[in-house]
């Protein structure tokens, strides 16, 4: 009898153990890894785009973490952070794989100890489509600053690697012509996005409308970003036409096609107050149309001093030859 209610005991306590795990991760599976048990989270649907973390809390010391618990997604290993818990006056450790969820995305759970492998466990996520169901953009301020002639001979060294060749000096009169040839509107907005799944995120978009006041030959828009704004230039995303990458960290160029207006729009997540320098650079038309001028001046000029020169040559022959006979 009293090991019946001992037996009894034991699970009561496991399930109410079961269930607060439970309360805490949702949907669990449990395998037992040497002297506990590990539960596992996945969703066996999820929103695609949406952020995954995989939980685990093995009943193991924090120093056998990195002994061997791993997970793979398609084949390749997942980085893992771990913190630990608190629990019924025992510490658990968190292990957690960051992740985003994708279409029939496939995983494996593996357990090795002392190099061989003691469980594989794959399963597959199957994913729904996240639709945007609302957008809202809140228009925040945007502070232009000047660009310094040490940041000019910097953008003149990543142009050279282009295959576009500027002295300073060039530089500074396209800059000037720039603002002659187009008006160029910068605006930034934070911009809030609510999906079908009740979840939001937060970018902040930064949208630049260039017009064109006059005809020009070329023209180039460059946009400087700080590190505060974006550490790399994969950290942005670029809504309209994909800019050249002048530098990585990043400084960025779209080529300006001759049409009349044109909106550059590019963005990254989260809240952030300080955007990129906007420097545009173009080489006007009259230039051409001044040298085409001329030249074509003095070929027609050419023709009409040689009208007289043979007429006057024709009448002094024709003049002489009358003579001859007299």
């Amino acid at each position: 009898m009293k090991w019946f209610v001992f037996l009894v005991g034991v699970v009561l306590l496991s399930s109410f153990a079961l269930a607060a795990y439970e309360d805490v991760l949702g949907n669990n599976e449990a395998y037992l890894v040497d002297t506990g048990e590990l539960y596992f989270k996945k969703p066996f649907i999820a929103y695609e785009g949406t952020p995954f973390d995989m939980v685990l809390l093995p009943d193991i010391n924090q120093s056998q973490v990195d002994l061997g618990i791993e997970v793979y997604k398609e084949g390749k290993i997942l980085p893992k952070t771990f913190s630990s818990v608190e629990f019924e006056n025992e510490t658990k450790v968190i292990l957690v794989w960051g992740d985003v969820i994708t279409k029939d995305t496939s995983y494996t759970l593996v357990y090795k100890r002392d190099g061989r492998t003691l469980f594989r466990q794959p399963f597959t996520i199957q994913a729904k489509e996240k639709i945007v169901v609302d957008r809202t953009l809140q228009e925040s301020t945007y502070f232009p600053t000047k660009i310094t002639d040490n940041q000019r001979e910097y953008l003149l060294e990543l142009l050279s690697n282009k295959g576009l060749d500027y002295t300073l000096e060039d530089f500074s009169l396209q800059e000037k012509q720039a603002k002659e040839v187009f008006s160029v509107d910068k605006k930034v907005y934070i911009e809030t996005q609510t999906y079908n799944d009740n979840s939001t995120d937060t970018r902040t978009v930064v949208v630049i409308d260039v017009a064109k006041d006059a005809p020009f030959l070329d023209a180039y828009l460059i946009e400087t970003i700080p590190k505060d704004f974006a550490f790399h230039v994969s950290n942005l995303t670029f809504t309209s036409t994909a800019p050249t990458i002048l530098e990585e960290d990043p400084i960025v160029m779209w080529h300006l096609q001759d049409v009349d207006d044109q909106r550059i729009e590019y963005a990254i997540k989260g809240n952030e107050t300080l955007t990129g320098n906007t420097i545009l650079i173009a080489s006007t038309i009259e230039e051409k149309e001044e040298l085409t001028d001329s030249s074509s001046t003095k070929g027609i000029l050419l023709p009409i001093l040689l009208i007289p020169l043979i007429a006057g040559i024709i009448i002094f022959f024709s003049k002489y030859k009358i003579q001859r006979i007299k």
